[in-house]
């Protein structure tokens, strides 16, 4: 005889409901239910601050006494990863002798955002950043891949620095950024150039869009 035919009504109806509710968290939160967001690449100039993003995407909520993060560098993808900050219950960055305190976490746990920034950033500093998240009752771990170039320079073309002529009163290395499109942060341009670049010149993209880069 069926194990619920033993129960009364009520108890029957309720363990239907719990049994409707757990069907239905399965079929939302499906088993590989946690998504890793990263930019394959960063292009970062040497003696500059950079921040590598991290974030992750659940439709668990993240629980602060379960929640763990890793973040490893590596300078080849057949290198021993090192461990340099982790999360176990709080932010904790690792001794390191190759970026001693340079590092620090910039994200928000509250929006899932665990992001660093590396100021003063060195040749060395080059190489696979890895962000790893677990946010059980999540069963997979969360892993993206960050790729960091520290170039020792970077050329603009003659027709770069044709294009805009006063691109040497902003900086040699930020212009050629600018034109490369790889500049993600905010510009300012405190020289003055042409009036109509200097109205649409305070973002990157707006002074890409002038140029018909965009």
């Amino acid at each position: 005889m069926p194990i619920l035919l033993h129960f009364g009504k009520t108890q029957w109806a309720s363990s239907l409901k719990l049994s409707c509710v757990a069907l239905m968290v399965f079929l939302a939160c499906p088993v590989n239910s946690m998504d890793v967001l990263v930019p394959p690449q960063i292009l970062t100039l040497n003696g500059t601050d950079v921040r590598i993003p991290c974030a992750f995407t659940s439709c668990y909520k993240l629980d602060p006494s379960k929640f763990a993060m890793n973040w490893t560098y590596q300078e080849t993808s057949n290198s021993t990863e090192e461990i340099f900050m982790t999360y176990k219950n709080k932010i904790t960055p690792l001794k390191s002798t190759r970026f001693g305190d340079r590092v620090i976490f910039s994200g928000n746990l509250d929006k899932n955002d665990l992001s660093i920034t590396i100021s003063n950033v060195q040749l060395t500093d080059e190489g696979i950043y890895n962000c790893y998240v677990r946010n059980p009752p999540d069963r997979i771990r969360g892993h993206g891949i960050i790729q960091v170039f520290v170039p020792t320079e970077c050329k603009a073309s003659v027709w770069a620095k044709k294009l805009y002529p006063g691109y040497f009163r902003i900086g040699y290395d930020e212009w050629c950024f600018l034109i490369a499109g790889v500049v993600k942060s905010r510009i300012r341009i405190e020289c003055c150039i042409d009036d109509t670049f200097l109205k649409v010149a305070q973002q990157k993209d707006k002074f890409l869009v002038a140029f018909g880069l965009l």
